[in-house]
């Protein structure tokens, strides 16, 4: 057996799945995952590729899903869009600085805030700047923006 296929192997069984589960995941027949786990048959670079692709999704899937998607109060993510807004494009630890200082109770651990734009960004509210930051320590460290819209809401311009 290679390297590769023993990888895979071994990826299979920490992610616990059935043989027909690993299989139906990479697209081949549970025959031929079982001749490779029992070694008679060698796995190529190639299917050793999306079979490893598929298991890492399948895996992933299953985290996700046994672990609590942690909330943040609306007000919170409110705020993380008012320091945006108020002081253009920020990096990590200008944002959380920016959030301590514009609330009153500061709830949020710098993690958090991490979390809380990564979670804004995905709901489409915030992005990368095209220029680079620097952290606290000289590092290049990416600024996030905010997103505006290309044209006015059309309700706004009525009022």
């Amino acid at each position: 057996m290679t390297h590769v296929g023993a990888e895979l192997l071994w990826l299979r069984s920490r992610a616990r799945l059935t043989l027909e589960e690993a299989a139906r995941a990479a697209g081949v027949t549970p025959g031929r995952l079982a001749a490779v786990e029992s070694g008679v048959e060698a796995i190529t670079p190639a299917s050793a590729v999306r079979l490893a692709g598929s298991l890492v999704e399948v895996i992933r899937a299953r985290f996700e899903a046994a672990q609590p998607a942690p909330s943040l109060p609306p007000a919170d993510l409110a705020a993380i869009l008012f320091v945006l807004r108020e002081n253009g494009p920020s990096t990590h630890n200008e944002i959380y600085a920016a959030y301590v200082q514009t609330t009153a109770h500061p709830r949020l651990a710098e993690d958090w805030v991490r979390w809380a734009v990564s979670h804004l960004h995905q709901a489409g509210y915030v992005t990368y700047d095209s220029i680079a930051g620097r952290g606290p320590h000289g590092r290049r460290a990416r600024r996030w923006m905010l997103i505006t819209p290309a044209s006015p809401d059309p309700i706004d311009a009525t009022a």
